[in-house]
């Protein structure tokens, strides 16, 4: 074996240098990647973060779960900030969107509608989440749904 080919020894990239820092943050230092708001029952996260990637992707997906298990059943995820969102953040939303709907719950999407249509219908996300350009509208959509609810238990069916 030649040893000096392994005198030359690349530094890590930056990306996995970050994964060692998100790894080493504390619950509040994370925390502060998301601000949790609850408008009467529904729970709304907004992601702080540049990029929703890999790096974050287990802690976002820990911090959710943590949400449903302590019984919000209407989650609103605003992804507005977000530059970049890969397929490990997707699958995490996913599956918690699986877990909220076998619980009679519910995660929506906010998203920027003139930075990220093509990216949400390049991954066909609108097709697994309901989809809205804001909160407010969002809210509302929950709000409706209940009523519709309420109606159709009380024996009118207003379809």
């Amino acid at each position: 074996m030649d040893p000096a080919r392994f005198q030359k020894v690349e530094p890590l990239t930056k990306e996995f240098r970050h994964i060692g820092e998100i790894n080493n943050k504390t619950e509040h230092q994370i925390k502060n990647d998301f601000i949790v708001e609850t408008v009467n029952d529904i729970t709304i996260i907004q992601i702080l973060l540049k990029n929703a990637t890999f790096v974050v992707s287990k802690r976002f997906k820990e911090f959710l779960e943590k949400h449903i298990t302590n019984g919000k059943r209407k989650i609103i995820i605003d992804l507005r900030k977000c530059q970049l969102i890969d397929s490990t953040f997707w699958g995490a939303l996913i599956l918690s969107q699986r877990k909220i709907h076998n619980l009679n719950g519910s995660i929506r999407i906010v998203f920027d509608a003139q930075k990220q249509s093509v990216l949400i219908i390049a991954t066909q996300m609108d097709k697994i989440f309901k989809m809205y350009e804001n909160v407010t509208t969002a809210i509302n959509s929950f709000t409706k749904e209940d009523m519709g609810k309420t109606l159709t238990e009380g024996g009118l069916d207003l379809s």
